[in-house]
């Protein structure tokens, strides 16, 4: 259907129940800020961020690996900005 040119419109935007959903990445094996980024490029936020007593520096904490994350991988798709924690230790 044509508009005539000059109508006024009001038109609405807005996401989908689907599109407000992402999967849980895999970042189990990364370092910290590799981890990081990748939670964040995913629409979600971290959570708790848990360090073991491997690491006692600043320095140790950049070269953690992630061992363990909460939700896992392959759970069920999670809201954008829902939160994942991560578990840390130094190889």
């Amino acid at each position: 259907r044509q508009v005539e040119s000059g109508t006024v419109i009001n038109l609405v935007l807005g996401l989908n129940s689907s599109d407000n959903v992402t999967t849980v990445p895999d970042v189990v094996g990364m370092k910290y800020l590799r981890a990081v980024d990748i939670i964040q490029d995913n629409s979600l936020n971290i959570g708790r961020v848990v360090f073991d007593k491997t690491v006692s520096s600043y320095s140790d904490s950049l070269n953690a690996v992630v061992y363990k994350q909460a939700p896992e991988t392959g759970d069920t798709p999670l809201d954008r900005g829902s939160e994942i924690s991560i578990y840390l230790k130094l190889e």
